[in-house]
């Protein structure tokens, strides 16, 4: 097994996505190089072939952190919620928690055969795209968006290094007076005594949160050698001192300016689009030739500016276009689909929450006391889908239930994207005679407030998808009432005005 270790490389421009492992030595970093390390990280990895994975087994980033970096999460955390954002998991474990197949479901449940027979039917798709409808759509979107005036930006920088020196100079009974030199590499040179007692955080006293892991443990006042101890497992005497560099981040200055009104030279922009799009050149050029006479005149001020915009926003109508007709055919034959690949007997579930559950679910840990037998987990990527798993679970009426994996996709249009599911269950109807096989989507709001158009369009996608399949598809939001209802029999709820919840079982 051959491995390959870089140094200091995730801050210099280095451009490979196939980073799986940040090791963060160093005892204190600036935040931005934080985001820009872990940014680096979370970048889907590549094959041999230069082609995109989506497998989540392999595009797992584990960061083996310093104590700082706990504040810096909790931190970032903190900034989505004031933006109003969906947050991240919480940091969980990095340490694989190694799973068992429940296999009395995996092969002793017919009803799971059942399932996955209905799953692995061959199911096409077709789109019917009305040309002149998608042509007319794309001018009046982009006749009511900006382009962006050309802008010329001079930027100039330095990144300055500051290096850390830590003395004691006394101690005296319990208080110790520690000095702080800071020298960078621009020649400045401060100095900064400060007495400090047990408890106290160097990082508190001298104001500077690079030096958050130095939290006094012991002051010893020997009468050999007086010494400091801190929680990061160094210590300070008399005779000795402690340096430690850190960037203090890159000191950018930019000067922006309107350049003089000019025509720049213009690439083949019918080409760039229609490559990137998939879209004929004809219809491509009559989308151009439909846009107002200022919109045109913008692709020889900013050829780049206009491009980008033209060719993100025809993007975003071709993809509505395409979702609203697609239309999809159950054909003879079925698909190969491994199951024993897609659930293996082994599995180490790397950096994910897993969620207790019960017998119905498909995987188990072995706990270390014997007596305490096996606990049976769900693999959860967010707080909704823990709400949903505390739902399901005590359902009397479901048979089992599982996460899809990730390497599980529904094959749509490029300009949609594939589509991974998130729940597999079967459940008996209300009187427990006939068993319902359904798919859930668990969403933190409804279809029409989701913040990403792709994921709207996924979502109806799936519907259709599953549709021409006879499978239950349905999904539902974070209060999970009766989220086995189907969409019909909500919809005949609202039509009645009995809302969206019904009766109780």
């Amino acid at each position: 097994m051959s491995f390959i270790f870089a140094h200091s490389a995730l801050k210099e421009g280095w451009d490979n996505p196939n980073v799986f492992q940040i090791c963060t030595l160093n005892q204190a970093v600036s935040e931005i190089r934080r985001r820009q390390e872990i940014g680096r990280g979370l970048r889907l990895c590549v094959n041999q072939q230069g082609l995109r994975l989506f497998d989540e087994e392999v595009n797992t980033l584990t960061v083996i952190a310093n104590e700082s970096y706990a504040s810096y999460a909790a931190n970032l955390q903190q900034e989505y919620v004031e933006d109003n954002l969906a947050a991240p998991p919480l940091p969980s474990e990095a340490r694989k928690k190694s799973a068992t197949r429940h296999d009395n479901i995996f092969h002793g449940s017919k009803e799971f055969k059942d399932f996955w027979e209905r799953l692995s039917q061959k199911v096409s798709y077709r789109v019917h795209v009305d040309t002149p409808e998608l042509i007319r759509a794309c001018i009046e979107r982009l006749n009511a968006q900006t382009i962006p005036e050309p802008v010329l930006v001079v930027g100039w920088g330095k990144f300055v290094v500051k290096r850390y020196t830590l003395r004691l100079q006394s101690v005296r009974g319990s208080v110790a007076m520690i000095e702080l030199e800071i020298a960078d590499s621009e020649g400045t040179i401060n100095k900064t005594s400060r007495p400090v007692v047990k408890r106290n955080n160097l990082a508190r006293i001298f104001d500077d949160e690079r030096l958050r892991n130095f939290q006094v443990l012991e002051i010893c006042n020997g009468k050999r050698e007086a010494k400091v101890f801190f929680s990061n497992k160094v210590d300070l005497n008399i005779h000795t001192s402690l340096t430690f560099e850190s960037e203090a981040g890159q000191v950018v200055s930019e000067k922006t300016s309107k350049p003089p009104a000019a025509k720049y030279p213009v690439f083949n922009l019918l080409d760039r689009a229609a490559r990137e799009l998939g879209l004929t050149r004809p219809t491509l050029n009559a989308i151009f030739k439909g846009l107002h006479d200022g919109h045109k005149g913008m692709l020889f001020r900013n050829p780049e500016g206009f491009s980008g915009v033209f060719i993100q926003q025809v993007r975003e109508v071709l993809a509505d276009h395409v979702a609203e007709r697609i239309e999809f055919v159950v054909e003879d034959g079925r698909i190969e689909c491994n199951l024993e690949k897609l659930f293996p007997l082994k599995k180490a579930f790397a950096q994910r929450e897993l969620e207790e559950a019960d017998e119905r679910t498909l995987y188990y840990l072995l706990q270390t006391d014997s007596k305490a037998g096996r606990k049976f987990v769900v693999q959860t990527d967010s707080e909704v889908e823990r709400k949903f798993v505390k739902r399901v679970k005590p359902d009397d009426k479901v048979v089992f239930y599982f996460k899809f994996p990730a390497s599980f996709r529904i094959k749509l249009p490029k300009v949609i994207g594939d589509y991974n599911p998130d729940w597999g269950l079967m459940r008996r109807n209300e009187k427990g005679k006939f068993l319902l096989q359904l798919i859930r989507e668990t969403k933190f709001t409804n279809e029409a407030h989701l913040r990403f158009p792709h994921e709207k369009r996924k979502v109806a996608c799936a519907r259709k998808h599953f549709r021409s399949m006879s499978i239950d598809y349905r999904s539902v939001f974070p209060d999970f009432e009766e989220w086995w209802r189907s969409e019909n029999e909500v919809a005949s709820q609202r039509s009645l005005g009995i809302g969206e919840l019904g009766k109780n079982r």
